[in-house]
C-alpha cells in the first residue's frame, strides 16, 4: 500500500501481469501517485509475497479484490476506487467487473486482457508451437479442474463483463501477438456498462501499449477517470 502524500479519498487497486510481480507495475504506480491516488498492489495468486500456491489466471483473485475493496471502505467510506489491471491483471479486473461491487468503486481500466483462458492458450499454443490445440488445452484444463477447482472454459472476462455496471476503458496494442485484438473487440462489445470506451494503441505489442505511445495512453487513462471519478 502506498498512501499518497496529498489527503486523498483516491484509490486504485493495481493489478500486475502474467510472470511479473506487483512490484513491477513501478511506472504506471508513479503516475496514479502523482494524480493524488492511494495504491494498493497486491500480488496474483502464485506470485510474490501472495500466501496462494497456484496461479489461477484471475480467476479466484477476483474475489481477493473484492476483499481489498472492502478494506478500504472500512478504512474510508468516502473512497472513490479504480480498478487497474494489465494482462493476466486486466483480465482479473474484469474477472472482478461482474461482481456485486459497491458504489464507491467508480471504473476499471483494463490492457491487454484476454477473453477468457481457454482461448488465450488455444491463441498461443497455435502461435508458438504450430500445433492444433485439441486436445492439450483440454486436458491441461481437466487436470486444472481436477486439481485447483476451476476450468479455463469458466475462467472467462468475457462472460464476466457482460453484467459489468461501472464503467470500463479497453486498451489493447495493435500489434499484440500473445492475446489478439479480436478478443479486446469481443470484450468491448460484450460489456454491459455505460460510459465504457475503447483504446488500440497502433504498433504496440502484448502490455507495451504505454511504452509505445505514452501521451496517448495516460491522455486516454487520465480522461476515464475524470469523467467518472
Amino acid at each position: 500500500e502506498l498512501k499518497n502524500y496529498s489527503t486523498s479519498h483516491s484509490y486504485v487497486i493495481m493489478c500486475h501481469p502474467f510472470t511479473t510481480e506487483a512490484k513491477d507495475m513501478a511506472a504506471h504506480v508513479y503516475h496514479f501517485y502523482d494524480l493524488g491516488f492511494n495504491v494498493l498492489l497486491p500480488d496474483a495468486a502464485g506470485y510474490g509475497e501472495s500466501e496462494e500456491q497456484f496461479v489461477n489466471m484471475g480467476w479466484f483473485d477476483r474475489h481477493n479484490i473484492l476483499l481489498w475493496i472492502d478494506e478500504i471502505i472500512i478504512a474510508d467510506k468516502d473512497a472513490k476506487i479504480f480498478l487497474f489491471g494489465i494482462g493476466m491483471g486486466g483480465s482479473t479486473v474484469l474477472m472482478a467487473s461482474g461482481l456485486d461491487l459497491p458504489q464507491n468503486v467508480k471504473g476499471i481500466i483494463s490492457d491487454s486482457a484476454y477473453s477468457d483462458v481457454n482461448e488465450l492458450f488455444k491463441a498461443n499454443i497455435k502461435e508458438l508451437y504450430g500445433i492444433g490445440s485439441f486436445p492439450v488445452v483440454s486436458v491441461a484444463s481437466l487436470y486444472v479442474k481436477l486439481t485447483q477447482g476451476w476450468s479455463f472454459k469458466e475462467a472467462s472476462a468475457l462472460e464476466q463483463v457482460k453484467n459489468a455496471k461501472v464503467p470500463i476503458l479497453f486498451i489493447h496494442g495493435g500489434d499484440d501477438n500473445v492475446v489478439p485484438v479480436s478478443q479486446s473487440n469481443d470484450l468491448y462489445e460484450a460489456c454491459g456498462a455505460k460510459g465504457s470506451d475503447h483504446l488500440l494503441i497502433s504498433g504496440a505489442s502484448h502490455c507495451k501499449a504505454r511504452d509505445a505511445k505514452e501521451e496517448k495512453y495516460w491522455m486516454n487513462v487520465d480522461s476515464f477517470i475524470l469523467d467518472n471519478i
